[in-house]
């Protein structure tokens, strides 16, 4: 390292941490908040298409929602907010749709939430296309 680089960087090190504190604060405190906000927004917004695609799809089926215990609906909600991929916020929809669906085959698992919170699209796909080869050999599930 050349003399001069080496002081300019041990200046802020020794001397300058308090300037530089005080003159980038402002403008980094307001950078955290325009990123917290437009994360809040996302989030929001990703949960709120979750919960339309899931209510779109218990009316196409002719279903009236029922309520979803707590340790399935939150972590359904926290995942699919911070969701990215659309066929993933898909499955998230259709994971919340299946919880709020009434009966006895309505078995769905808190598993399930972590099962899907850890799968990459790549995943999610291979696991979808696997059910839909099953369901096409097979029609009826075995009782578990």
């Amino acid at each position: 390292m050349e003399p001069t680089t080496t002081a300019l960087v041990a200046f802020p090190s020794v001397r300058g941490t308090a300037f530089l504190d005080a003159i980038l604060r402002p403008s980094a405190t307001d950078l955290g908040e325009s990123i917290r906000d437009h994360i809040r927004t996302l989030t929001g917004r990703n949960a709120a298409k979750t919960v339309d695609a899931a209510d779109n799809s218990l009316a196409d089926a002719g279903q009236q929602p029922h309520p979803v215990p707590g340790r399935i609906l939150f972590p359904i909600l926290d995942a699919a907010s911070a969701e990215e991929d659309l066929f993933l916020q898909l499955q998230w929809a259709a994971l919340l749709a299946n919880a709020a669906t009434f009966g006895p085959s309505n078995r769905i698992l808190p598993a399930y939430c972590e099962t899907l919170r850890q799968l990459v699209p790549v995943q999610a796909r291979i696991l979808d296309w696997m059910y839909d080869k099953y369901r096409v050999q097979d029609t009826s599930f075995p009782a578990w």
